[in-house]
């Protein structure tokens, strides 16, 4: 009789908007890791990095206590990549596009202390919703890199930026 394996890994990357509740896959991540460092559930948040991989196919996980999503569109602006490894930016919206598609995105759930460390400065806290009608359909809140440490987040509030999983253009 073979066993079964009672280690099930995380997959490496993830349709988020595939989901019919994408906010239970992102607490089983968080569950995950602080069941592994042994750190209490309330006090993890999960940060968020955009990296330079724009298709599932060529983007690589570079550690196991995160995971890759895509399928998320930005509404109210748009997003300038970076070139060279690293995270781009919010940039104000320009193209023709109605909701321009986010690169993939990598999720790692961290410390509550740490996330309010890093992501206070340069980052606008962007929230996420399953529709665009917005409202109740809200899932959690992105950290998304401004072009300056110094821009106010205020700017973008005004433009109501936001992420949206399901956009239907």
């Amino acid at each position: 009789m073979v066993q079964p394996n009672p280690v099930f890994p995380l997959p490496q990357c993830v349709w988020i908007a595939g989901f019919f509740n994408p906010l239970k896959f992102l607490t089983a991540c968080t569950q995950d890791v602080a069941r592994k460092k042994g750190l209490a559930l309330d006090m993890m948040s999960i940060s968020t990095v955009v990296t330079e991989f724009n298709s599932f196919e060529e983007a690589k996980l570079e550690e196991n206590e995160c995971s890759l999503i895509y399928g998320m569109q930005l509404e109210g602006a748009d997003w300038e990549a970076k070139a060279e490894r690293g995270e781009g930016y919010l940039k104000v919206y320009e193209t023709k596009k109605i909701h321009p598609e986010l690169p993939i995105v990598e999720i790692r759930p961290v410390d509550l202390k740490e996330k309010l460390d890093r992501y206070t400065r340069g980052y606008y806290t962007c929230p996420v919703y399953k529709t665009g009608a917005r409202g109740a359909t809200f899932v959690w809140d992105a950290n998304l890199k401004m072009r300056d440490d110094n821009e106010p987040e205020d700017f973008w509030t005004l433009c109501s930026t936001c992420l949206i999983l399901g956009a239907e253009d």
